[in-house]
């Protein structure tokens, strides 16, 4: 279940994220001010698929596409950003999240973001990863 995977990765991030505030962007009304680092992250449903355990009961293997993105003004620059996106790609690099969720694939992507003119310029990292997520119904 979606609610289930949210809550194992909310509370895996909180003990194991000390580096900058995590950001909800469901619920984030404009881009902070002020240039302190923050990160976000999105997590996407994918895929689903059933299958049948060895132990008879039918289960559901769901991939998620995770995007987190680390904020950073773009006066402190790139060392910053590169520094933090290496530390969160160290959390799930070849980790699983308790016995059902495996994180897999994971890719990162640089810019400057200044969608948001009235905040000024922020430098972001973009970190997207896979994972699957098994659980039975």
């Amino acid at each position: 279940m979606y609610s289930d995977f949210k809550t194992a990765l909310d509370a895996y991030l909180v003990a194991n994220w000390p580096w900058t505030p995590i950001l909800d962007f469901a619920n984030l009304s404009g881009i902070p001010t002020g240039y302190v680092s923050w990160m976000g992250y999105k997590p996407k449903f994918m895929s689903d698929e059933g299958y049948a355990s060895s132990d008879g009961t039918d289960c559901i293997l769901a991939t998620y596409g995770m995007e987190f993105s680390i904020f950073i003004g773009a006066a402190q620059g790139q060392a910053e950003a590169i520094d933090l996106s290496e530390k969160l790609k160290t959390l799930f690099i070849g980790k699983r999240l308790n016995s059902n969720m495996v994180f897999m694939a994971i890719d990162t992507e640089f810019g400057v973001n200044d969608e948001n003119e009235s905040s000024g310029k922020w430098y972001e990292t973009r970190v997207f990863v896979t994972v699957e997520h098994r659980y039975h119904i």
